[in-house]
């Protein structure tokens, strides 16, 4: 291994960790009766890390569509319509930079309506016209300039929903360990069926951002780790952290993902929003990794402790057989339903709401972990299709959280869905607790 390096980017506030969905996945192939969607993986590697396309041209926009973009009644912020934990919380802050580019390619209009910074993500949001939530239209890995020069160490998530009948609202997030200016012009650009594009966003930073100095190393065996700095700001809580060890070390093999919890003095579970990291291999042999994550913000409460658990998860690799999914399943009757989660816990719904074409479902999680017990869920109607993609999902306090399914028929009952899943692969030896206040 000349080289041992990886970036990738996850955007999982509104879909299944990817371990159970490609389990899932690959058990509904063997389900004939089973209607299944396309969904965007969490974890990407190197340039394959973009999950959703950016559509760029100097075109002039088709005057029935900038119309009806523009009286859209149901926008008011994307990212507060669609943006996942850390763009909703920024923008209720006020964090936003209005953009208003507009823009189009191959019949696809893009309207660039916000940026977003605060000092550790840059998140975009954008409209466009596409018949397909997930269509690709950008391939490949963009360049990304901050005024003018190139961004060197970077990960790109997107996601999104349908706002209105062929119209989508999406977010991307580009996550960086580079120091970056308090204000810059971002440049996208790249080729695209053939053509080139680029597109300027004014970004400024803005909000405050506490950071703490850990500087606290651990060993366990060839394995080294060093936290470096814990940092606080609107749309994230963000741990960094050094990786030294050996190209047989079973934490970067390819099937391993090293994750990990953040727990504080109360018991809650912090939510993932992003992920970063690349590594090299050193002269010596060992290789270096440099790792960034980025969870739900805490707003102004910050916590007085907090505990961090490395873990470690298989990722199937492509064409690998993974073990089928132990489904646990029940019809909503109007009176509240525990689903077992196997050893990660169990899952109760409180409440389902109807209205129109939405479902609104109110549920707890009890278990080892509140983050990926509470994305572990979907629904499905009585004919077997499911619902995974076109939903929106928020914590209401620590363990209870709410998830509105959009476009379900009315006149078909909702069954609860969710998976058993065995317990995390903790590693004791570098668990640490820091000591905030």
């Amino acid at each position: 291994m000349e080289k041992w390096e990886q970036q990738l980017d996850e955007e999982i506030n509104r879909e299944l960790p990817q371990l159970v969905d490609k389990r899932i996945e690959e058990t509904f192939h063997s389900l004939p009766t089973k209607k299944t969607g396309r969904k965007k993986l969490l974890y990407s590697v190197s340039a394959a890390v973009l999950a959703s396309g950016i559509v760029i041209s100097s075109s002039s926009m088709s005057t029935t569509i900038a119309d009806s973009l523009k009286t859209m009644p149901v926008i008011g912020s994307v990212m507060e319509k669609v943006g996942g934990l850390g763009e909703k919380n920024g923008q209720k802050e006020g964090l936003v930079v209005s953009t208003g580019e507009e823009v189009e390619i191959g019949g696809q209009t893009i309207l660039f309506t916000e940026t977003l910074y605060d000092g550790n993500s840059i998140y975009i949001s954008y409209l466009n016209t596409s018949n397909d939530l997930n269509k690709r239209i950008l391939s490949g890995f963009p360049t990304v300039l901050v005024d003018g020069e190139p961004l060197g160490d970077y990960g790109i998530g997107a996601g999104g929903q349908k706002v209105k009948e062929g119209i989508y609202g999406k977010t991307m997030s580009i996550r960086t360990p580079e120091e970056l200016p308090d204000e810059f012009l971002l440049t996208l650009s790249g080729e695209t069926n053939g053509s080139q594009w680029q597109v300027d966003l004014p970004v400024v930073k803005k909000g405050t951002e506490k950071v703490i100095p850990l500087n606290q190393s651990l060993s366990s065996g060839e394995n080294h780790l060093h936290y470096s700095t814990l940092s606080f700001t609107s749309t994230s809580t963000r741990i960094q952290f050094q990786l030294l060890t050996t190209e047989d070390s079973k934490l970067i093999q390819n099937g391993q993902h090293f994750d990990i919890q953040i727990e504080d003095e109360n018991g809650r579970v912090l939510r993932g929003i992003g992920a970063s990291s690349s590594s090299a291999r050193l002269h010596d042999g060992t290789v270096q990794g440099q790792y960034t994550f980025d969870m739900e913000p805490y707003g102004d409460e910050i916590p007085e402790r907090i505990t961090i658990k490395p873990y470690l998860m298989n990722i199937p690799l492509e064409d690998e057989e993974v073990e089928p999914v132990i489904f646990t399943t029940k019809k909503w009757t109007g009176e509240p339903i525990t689903l077992s989660q196997g050893e990660m816990g169990n899952l109760t719904v409180q409440s389902v709401e109807r209205k129109e074409g939405d479902v609104t479902i109110i549920y707890t999680v009890d278990g080892e972990d509140e983050s990926m017990q509470a994305s572990t869920f979907w629904i499905e109607d009585s004919e077997n299709n499911r619902y995974t993609e076109n939903r929106v999902e928020a914590r209401v306090d620590d363990n209870t959280f709410k998830q509105t399914f959009y476009d379900f028929p009315a006149e078909r009952d909702i069954y609860l869905h969710t998976t058993e899943m065995d317990s995390h692969r903790y590693l004791s030896d570098f668990e640490v607790t820091f000591d905030i206040q």
